[in-house]
Protein backbone atom coordinates (compact mmCIF):
# COMPACT_ATOMS: atom_id res chain seq x y z
CA UNK A 1 0.00 0.00 0.00
CA UNK A 2 1.54 3.46 -1.05
CA UNK A 3 0.80 6.63 0.73
CA UNK A 4 0.52 10.18 -1.10
CA UNK A 5 2.60 12.61 -0.02
CA UNK A 6 0.83 15.82 -1.53
CA UNK A 7 -0.01 18.25 0.99
CA UNK A 8 -3.79 18.71 1.22
CA UNK A 9 -5.12 21.29 -0.91
CA UNK A 10 -6.36 24.20 2.02
CA UNK A 11 -8.61 26.96 1.04
CA UNK A 12 -6.14 29.35 1.45
CA UNK A 13 -3.57 27.50 -1.01
CA UNK A 14 -6.45 27.48 -4.17
CA UNK A 15 -7.25 31.39 -3.10
CA UNK A 16 -3.42 32.16 -3.62
CA UNK A 17 -3.12 29.89 -6.28
CA UNK A 18 -6.01 30.73 -7.95
CA UNK A 19 -6.23 34.56 -7.37
CA UNK A 20 -6.34 37.11 -10.53
CA UNK A 21 -6.99 33.37 -13.06
CA UNK A 22 -10.65 32.85 -12.51
CA UNK A 23 -13.94 34.17 -11.06
CA UNK A 24 -14.14 31.95 -7.81
CA UNK A 25 -17.66 30.65 -7.75
CA UNK A 26 -18.14 29.95 -3.79
CA UNK A 27 -21.71 28.20 -2.54
CA UNK A 28 -22.31 29.39 0.75
CA UNK A 29 -24.63 26.82 2.89
CA UNK A 30 -24.92 28.44 6.49
CA UNK A 31 -26.74 31.50 7.02
CA UNK A 32 -25.14 34.32 8.49
CA UNK A 33 -21.26 33.83 6.87
CA UNK A 34 -21.75 36.36 3.65
CA UNK A 35 -19.78 39.60 5.71
CA UNK A 36 -17.19 37.21 7.32
CA UNK A 37 -17.02 35.74 3.47
CA UNK A 38 -16.44 38.52 2.43
CA UNK A 39 -13.99 39.97 4.50
CA UNK A 40 -12.22 36.82 4.69
CA UNK A 41 -11.37 37.36 0.43
CA UNK A 42 -10.48 40.47 0.92
CA UNK A 43 -8.06 40.12 3.11
CA UNK A 44 -6.64 37.91 1.14
CA UNK A 45 -6.52 40.37 -1.95
CA UNK A 46 -9.34 38.82 -3.78
CA UNK A 47 -11.26 41.84 -6.06
CA UNK A 48 -14.82 41.64 -5.19
CA UNK A 49 -15.57 41.41 -9.22
CA UNK A 50 -13.53 37.93 -8.96
CA UNK A 51 -15.80 36.57 -6.74
CA UNK A 52 -19.26 35.24 -7.13
CA UNK A 53 -21.16 34.04 -4.00
CA UNK A 54 -24.38 31.37 -4.71
CA UNK A 55 -26.68 30.00 -2.24
CA UNK A 56 -30.33 27.77 -2.42
CA UNK A 57 -31.62 30.26 0.19
CA UNK A 58 -33.48 33.57 -1.44
CA UNK A 59 -32.55 35.05 2.03
CA UNK A 60 -28.91 34.85 1.43
CA UNK A 61 -29.41 37.31 -1.47
CA UNK A 62 -30.68 40.06 0.34
CA UNK A 63 -28.62 39.48 3.14
CA UNK A 64 -25.40 39.56 1.07
CA UNK A 65 -26.50 42.36 -0.56
CA UNK A 66 -26.79 44.51 3.13
CA UNK A 67 -22.96 43.29 2.84
CA UNK A 68 -21.65 44.50 0.06
CA UNK A 69 -22.97 45.93 -3.52
CA UNK A 70 -20.53 44.62 -5.03
CA UNK A 71 -20.08 41.00 -5.09
CA UNK A 72 -22.22 38.91 -7.60
CA UNK A 73 -24.72 37.15 -6.29
CA UNK A 74 -26.91 34.01 -7.84
CA UNK A 75 -29.58 31.88 -6.62
CA UNK A 76 -29.29 28.27 -6.74
CA UNK A 77 -32.28 26.01 -8.39
CA UNK A 78 -32.26 22.31 -7.93
CA UNK A 79 -35.76 21.07 -8.96
CA UNK A 80 -37.91 21.70 -11.90
CA UNK A 81 -40.84 22.82 -9.66
CA UNK A 82 -38.55 25.52 -7.86
CA UNK A 83 -37.83 27.11 -11.57
CA UNK A 84 -41.71 26.90 -12.35
CA UNK A 85 -42.10 29.05 -9.59
CA UNK A 86 -39.55 31.44 -10.63
CA UNK A 87 -40.71 31.41 -13.72
CA UNK A 88 -43.88 32.65 -12.98
CA UNK A 89 -42.36 35.49 -11.04
CA UNK A 90 -39.36 36.18 -13.58
CA UNK A 91 -40.20 39.86 -14.78
CA UNK A 92 -39.48 41.10 -10.61
CA UNK A 93 -37.27 38.19 -9.39
CA UNK A 94 -33.85 40.12 -9.95
CA UNK A 95 -35.29 43.47 -8.89
CA UNK A 96 -37.02 42.07 -5.92
CA UNK A 97 -34.43 39.61 -4.69
CA UNK A 98 -31.40 41.65 -5.96
CA UNK A 99 -30.10 38.69 -7.53
CA UNK A 100 -27.25 38.90 -10.50
CA UNK A 101 -28.45 35.77 -11.85
CA UNK A 102 -30.49 32.25 -11.13
CA UNK A 103 -28.05 29.16 -11.25
CA UNK A 104 -30.80 26.33 -12.23
CA UNK A 105 -29.57 22.65 -11.97
CA UNK A 106 -28.78 22.00 -15.75
CA UNK A 107 -30.98 18.54 -16.39
CA UNK A 108 -34.41 20.29 -15.90
CA UNK A 109 -33.96 23.65 -18.56
CA UNK A 110 -35.03 23.26 -22.06
CA UNK A 111 -34.59 25.87 -25.01
CA UNK A 112 -37.95 27.13 -24.29
CA UNK A 113 -36.25 28.18 -20.61
CA UNK A 114 -33.83 30.02 -22.13
CA UNK A 115 -35.94 31.97 -24.57
CA UNK A 116 -37.88 32.78 -21.94
CA UNK A 117 -34.79 34.10 -19.78
CA UNK A 118 -33.45 35.94 -22.50
CA UNK A 119 -36.85 37.65 -22.96
CA UNK A 120 -37.29 38.48 -19.25
CA UNK A 121 -33.36 39.58 -19.62
CA UNK A 122 -32.54 36.68 -16.51
CA UNK A 123 -28.49 35.96 -16.80
CA UNK A 124 -28.42 32.18 -16.50
CA UNK A 125 -25.69 29.88 -15.09
CA UNK A 126 -26.74 26.56 -15.37
CA UNK A 127 -24.56 24.04 -13.12
CA UNK A 128 -22.86 21.35 -13.65
CA UNK A 129 -22.65 21.18 -17.48
CA UNK A 130 -20.20 18.35 -18.58
CA UNK A 131 -22.20 17.49 -21.51
CA UNK A 132 -20.51 18.13 -24.76
CA UNK A 133 -23.66 18.85 -26.60
CA UNK A 134 -25.55 20.83 -23.74
CA UNK A 135 -22.12 23.22 -23.15
CA UNK A 136 -22.81 24.20 -27.13
CA UNK A 137 -26.66 24.72 -26.54
CA UNK A 138 -25.97 26.79 -23.61
CA UNK A 139 -22.70 28.65 -24.56
CA UNK A 140 -24.54 29.56 -27.36
CA UNK A 141 -27.80 31.10 -26.22
CA UNK A 142 -27.66 35.18 -25.03
CA UNK A 143 -29.40 33.93 -22.23
CA UNK A 144 -26.57 32.49 -20.81
CA UNK A 145 -23.79 34.45 -18.65
CA UNK A 146 -22.06 31.31 -18.23
CA UNK A 147 -21.53 27.49 -17.07
CA UNK A 148 -20.44 25.62 -13.90
CA UNK A 149 -18.86 22.66 -14.89
CA UNK A 150 -16.67 19.98 -14.09
CA UNK A 151 -14.54 20.11 -17.44
CA UNK A 152 -13.26 22.85 -17.78
CA UNK A 153 -11.24 22.12 -20.81
CA UNK A 154 -14.00 20.62 -22.78
CA UNK A 155 -15.79 24.17 -21.93
CA UNK A 156 -13.14 26.14 -23.19
CA UNK A 157 -12.77 23.73 -26.40
CA UNK A 158 -16.10 24.32 -26.64
CA UNK A 159 -16.22 27.80 -26.45
CA UNK A 160 -13.54 28.26 -28.62
CA UNK A 161 -15.48 26.82 -31.16
CA UNK A 162 -18.37 28.88 -31.24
Amino acid sequence: MSCCLCPALTLDRCLEHLQGRIRLDLELKVKGIEGDVIRALKNRNWRLNDIVLTSFDKDFVKATRAVSSEVMVGLLVERRDDWDDYLQLLDDFLLENEADFLAPEESFLTPEDLIRAEHDRVPLVPWTVNDEKRLQMFLRHAAVAGVITDNVELALSVKALL
